[in-house]
């Protein structure tokens, strides 16, 4: 009916919108009550395959690290079938199997051998099915489909599929620094507070000139940056500084937050800007790098103020370069940069400009 096809393509409207504006107001995508995972729903539901597989392709860019849903992964699955991409489609319900193994159960309104089978395998059961919305005999549109997964579930090539990521899975082993679903969940909210904080912040310097000093008592602006490295979201992270930069032009922060700058702008691509950002943060303490890379340091004074420059003041520093293998290669970068000419006209440069001001 075309009243309920209107309210579907309105749904999925409203979704993209608020997850467009999720983005554009934070930075990053802080969708904790699982909006990205519906309109794949209404996609089908449209009959719309195409939309569906575009949106899907775009949540993959997104979202590369996101757990799922086995639901979500299953209309996928149906998704890329409907496109032809069958290849693609075995994978992909390879994954869901592995992901949760009552979904094809419950999906054919039986116990099969897929009992038998996931018993040799690590796969998850019994989680996240309640609002599993799937059965091959009540939607005449999934006939097809159904024989085909039906097909696909018993053959070799179904299990080669499930052996293979199970290898890849072992292959890649879990980076210690990253956190986990719910620290993850925390820190997009702690970025959420601080950045709703920021912006009224921003809107009273813009409109009644007064020292962001003496509103941000706190100094909240500089905490994003470490938020987004811990979480590897550089995307977001370098969303965030572009938005620092045009609110605050004039205000180049800490030492630390010139190297986290420095990390955000190496891990997008950006290596002339981050090692401007990284001239910048040495020039602002030139004990940064020593501490970075575990050198000796010079022993600090017990001083209660440190100035900016005093190795002292980088007493709560936490980046370095041993036991972190998610800035390996940002370590070797700005271990050549620092012994190349480059670095010495980039210094010169800088400390010109701050002169000439």
């Amino acid at each position: 009916m075309p009243v309920i096809r209107k309210y579907f393509r309105d749904e999925i409207k409203k979704i993209r919108y608020q997850l467009a504006a999720q983005k554009r107001n934070f930075g990053a995508y802080n969708d904790d009550s699982g909006l990205r995972y519906q309109p794949p729903y209404f996609y089908l539901k449209l009959k719309d395959y195409k939309r569906g597989l575009s949106y899907m392709e775009w949540f993959d860019k997104n979202f590369p690290e996101d757990p799922y849903l086995p639901e979500f992964l299953f209309e996928w699955t149906i998704l890329l079938f409907r496109n032809g991409k069958i290849k693609e489609a075995e994978k992909k319900a390879a994954q869901t199997f592995l992901l949760n193994a009552d979904v094809f159960d419950k999906f054919f309104g039986k116990q099969r051998l897929a009992k038998d089978k996931s018993q040799q395998l690590p796969v998850k059961r019994n989680e996240n099915l309640k609002r599993f919305r799937y059965s091959f005999n009540k939607r005449e549109e999934l006939k097809d489909f159904s024989e085909w997964l039906m097909k696909v579930e018993k053959s070799d090539v179904f299990k080669s599929y499930l052996f293979d990521d199970i290898k890849d899975e072992k292959k890649s082993s879990p980076n210690p620094n990253m956190p986990n679903s719910e620290d993850k969940k925390n820190l997009y909210k702690e970025i959420k507070r601080i950045r709703r904080k920021l912006v009224k912040m921003a809107c009273k310097k813009n409109r009644y000139g007064i020292d962001i000093d003496k509103i941000d008592n706190e100094v909240l602006r500089y905490d994003p940056p470490c938020l987004y490295l811990s979480l590897q979201d550089y995307k977001g992270g370098l969303n965030y500084l572009r938005w620092f930069h045009k609110n605050f032009p004039k205000d180049w922060g800490s030492p630390e937050f010139m190297f986290e700058w420095a990390i955000i702008l190496f891990k997008n691509g950006n290596k002339p800007e981050a090692a401007q950002k990284a001239v910048m943060a040495f020039c602002r303490n030139d004990f940064i790098f020593d501490k970075f890379f575990g050198r000796p340091m010079p022993i600090a004074e017990n001083l209660e103020e440190p100035d900016v420059d005093d190795p002292q003041f980088l007493e709560n520093f936490i980046y370095e370069s041993k036991n972190n293998l998610e800035l390996d290669d940002f370590s070797e970068w700005l271990l050549k940069l620092e012994s190349s000419e480059d670095f010495e006209t980039l210094l010169t440069n800088y400390q010109k400009s701050l002169n000439d001001e």
